[in-house]
């Protein structure tokens, strides 16, 4: 997979990832897509004045969107540029195995209805088209989690 530095100079400025073969959505891609494609994420590495803002990982429970499915544990990693990507274990991500997912954050809902903290450690992340519902131990890593995601969101969508 290449990413922002490895993109020729006619995608720098490209506003559009073409959804995968498979028919998903543009605002994730699965472990399919990501294993063996060339994904481009050049649409949200616009220039900006400003530093990217911080990272942040750590396990959290997500809501799968199959019925009876219920929570699962997952291993979450935000990073530049712009991506949570979720992983089985941490060993998986430190070892370099393609993530389960990802939420591309350029596309969350903004102006602060995209992140929002309900019932104190569920944090829910609306693209539009889906919400996705994240559950942390409690509510300081909830806060954390919302506030880190706001940060990029707000940092890619202030371009110069």
């Amino acid at each position: 997979m290449r990413l922002d530095g490895d993109l020729p100079e006619d995608d720098v400025n490209n506003p559009i990832r073409e959804p995968s073969e498979s028919g998903g959505s543009p605002s994730i891609y699965s472990e399919d897509d990501a294993v063996g494609s060339d994904v481009q994420l050049s649409f949200m590495r616009k220039t900006s004045s400003k530093p990217p803002p911080n990272g942040l990982e750590g396990y959290l429970f997500k809501k799968s969107p199959a019925l009876m499915t219920g929570w699962q544990k997952r291993f979450f990693v935000l990073k530049d540029p712009g991506e949570i990507n979720y992983y089985e274990t941490r060993e998986e991500y430190l070892n370099g195995v393609a993530p389960k997912g990802t939420i591309l954050v350029a596309e969350v809902v903004p102006d602060g209805k995209g992140v929002l903290i309900h019932n104190q450690t569920e944090i829910r992340i609306n693209m539009g088209s889906r919400v996705y519902q994240l559950r942390a131990k409690d509510n300081a890593e909830a806060v954390s989690w919302e506030n880190a995601i706001n940060e990029w969101v707000g940092y890619l969508s202030s371009y110069d």
